[in-house]
C-alpha cells in the first residue's frame, strides 16, 4: 500500500474513531509519514529505509494513535 493511501485510511479511521477532523499535509520528503496533535508530534515515519528496519519507524498502528490521541484528550 502506498503513503498517500496509509495516511487517507488512518486519517478516516481516527475521524470515525474519535469524531474529529483530521488534516493531511503533504511533505515534500517521499516517505515521509508524521502524526501530530497541536502540533506535538506523536508518531514518526522517516523517509530512509535503513531507519525503518533498524530502528522501527514505520507506519503507526491505528490503535495506538487513537489510543494516544484520547489519554492527550483526557489529561485536557
Amino acid at each position: 500500500m502506498r503513503s498517500p493511501d496509509r495516511a487517507a485510511s488512518l486519517a478516516a479511521a481516527i475521524e470515525s474513531a474519535l469524531g474529529i477532523k483530521v488534516e493531511q499535509v503533504p511533505t515534500p520528503r517521499k516517505g515521509q509519514f508524521d502524526v501530530t496533535v497541536d502540533g506535538e508530534m506523536l508518531f514518526a515515519r522517516g523517509g530512509n529505509p535503513l531507519t525503518r528496519v533498524l530502528l522501527g519507524a514505520g507506519f503507526p498502528e491505528l490503535e495506538a494513535v487513537v489510543a494516544e490521541i484520547r489519554e492527550r484528550a483526557a489529561r485536557s
